[in-house]
């Protein structure tokens, strides 16, 4: 289903209403904070609201951002981090009005990243790059 994702939450001070609650509740979070903490909270909420509205629905924001693997690469996100970052954002996203298949897409997506973000040892991690490195190359064909 296509939709406007600025238009679905309410606009854009809406959207950015709930990604700034997102980024302040994972800034304060003892459990994935210190990830966050040493990155520019603003830059981060504007960036993810740039890659979100270039990716769900209509797609018609613009993302000029790094690649999400490469821009992870280095963070050593383990899964129960992952799962605490999408927990955050689950309850987040019950707290507003959004229509239900925004949500759903939205959590879709935040769930799909998982073998990009995590990191499962060397040798997985290797394998999942170069399948997702595929995966790019096929799509830019």
């Amino acid at each position: 289903m296509s939709f406007n994702l600025e238009e679905e939450l309410g606009g854009k001070d809406s959207f950015q209403k709930i990604i700034t609650i997102f980024y302040d509740r994972l800034f304060a979070d003892p459990i994935v904070g210190f990830i966050f903490s040493p990155h520019e909270k603003n830059k981060l909420i504007v960036s993810q609201m740039g890659w979100l509205s270039s990716t769900l629905g209509d797609r018609s924001g613009t993302y000029e951002g790094k690649n999400l693997r490469v821009a992870h690469q280095d963070l050593a996100i383990t899964s129960g981090q992952f799962n605490r970052r999408h927990t955050i954002l689950a309850e987040l996203l019950d707290e507003f009005v959004i229509p239900e298949h925004v949500k759903e897409a939205w959590l879709n997506l935040d769930r799909g990243l998982f073998d990009m973000i995590v990191k499962l040892g060397k040798k997985n991690r290797n394998q999942k790059t170069d399948a997702v490195i595929k995966t790019i190359n096929l799509l830019d064909d």
